[in-house]
This record gives C-alpha cells, sequence and structure tokens, in this order.
C-alpha cells in the first residue's frame, strides 16, 4: 500500500481506515446485540465490501427477516461480483481492523471482533455527513445483524463464493 499522499483522492476520502473502521465497529456492535456473540473475524472481509459496493448495498433487504441465502438466490450477479471486491479491499480491511485495533473501537477475542469503546460523536458524524456516508453506515448496522443470524462463517462464505 502507498502511503495516503501518494493515493488517489477519491481513495484517500473513501477507503481512509478511519471511516472504514467506524463502518467495521458498528457492524461489530450490532452483530454482538444480536448473537449474543463476538463477531466472526473473516466476516469483515464480507461486510465491509458488501457496504461499500454501492449496487449491492442499495439492493440489500429492508429486514434482517430475508435470509441470505434467499436473497443470494436473488441477486446471482451481486454474488458473482463479491470475491473480486474482497480481494480488492482486503489491504483496505486490514488497515481499518488495524486503526479500529489501535484507537480500542474494536477488539479481538478468541479469534473473533467485539466491540470496544464507542467513540463519541457517531450520532454529529451522520447528522453532517452526505447521504451516501450515511447510508453505508446504516447498512453496516443492518448487515452485523443480518449476518448475525445467517450460519456459521464456512456456510456464509459458501453462499457468497468465497474461499478462505
Amino acid at each position: 500500500m502507498s502511503h495516503w499522499r501518494e493515493r488517489p483522492r477519491e481513495e484517500a476520502n473513501l477507503l481512509n481506515p478511519p471511516y472504514l473502521s467506524l463502518l467495521l465497529m458498528l457492524a461489530t456492535e450490532h452483530y454482538q446485540k444480536t448473537s449474543k456473540s463476538p463477531m466472526p473475524f473473516v466476516y469483515a472481509h464480507i461486510i465491509l465490501p458488501v457496504v461499500l459496493h454501492k449496487a449491492t448495498r442499495e439492493a440489500l433487504p429492508r429486514s434482517a427477516l430475508k435470509g441470505l441465502s434467499t436473497w443470494i438466490e436473488e441477486n446471482p450477479t451481486l454474488r458473482a461480483l463479491l470475491p473480486d471486491n474482497v480481494r480488492a479491499l482486503r489491504p483496505f480491511v486490514r488497515e481499518a481492523m488495524l486503526h479500529g485495533l489501535a484507537h480500542g473501537s474494536i477488539v479481538v477475542k478468541s479469534g473473533a471482533l467485539s466491540l470496544g469503546q464507542k467513540p463519541r460523536g457517531i450520532p454529529a458524524y451522520e447528522t453532517g455527513s452526505t447521504s451516501e456516508v450515511a447510508d453505508c453506515i446504516k447498512k453496516a448496522r443492518f448487515t452485523g445483524r443480518w449476518f448475525a443470524s445467517a450460519g456459521s462463517p464456512p456456510t456464509v462464505m459458501a453462499l457468497w463464493g468465497i474461499r478462505p
């Protein structure tokens, strides 16, 4: 990964570690609230590409009651795009995790992600952000809840067509 000053402006703005770490923290928080257990580490590599890809994000169901397998069956094109998006975003997801760990917003326990100290100012950040950023935040929370009831990590990865 190149230094931030050397990256294209769009990349630096949209894929910066604090922003992605916030999305990851919110997904982790809502996963934990729903499942009462830490979020599997691998889900970070799936959730962020789902949330950041606009077409996928906009196609997500309105309710977590719609099963992941049903949604994937109804959206084969979006499913087909995800493995490449996961590979492309892997370095950014790692940076986001490192940022979250360094700042204590997420912690690793037994190979899974747990909510750490939630930073203040999230509501103000949401109200002052663009509609796209607000939508990403909303969908990060949703995917955390959705993945909590989607099955085991190997099942979720297989549904998305992702191999470890």
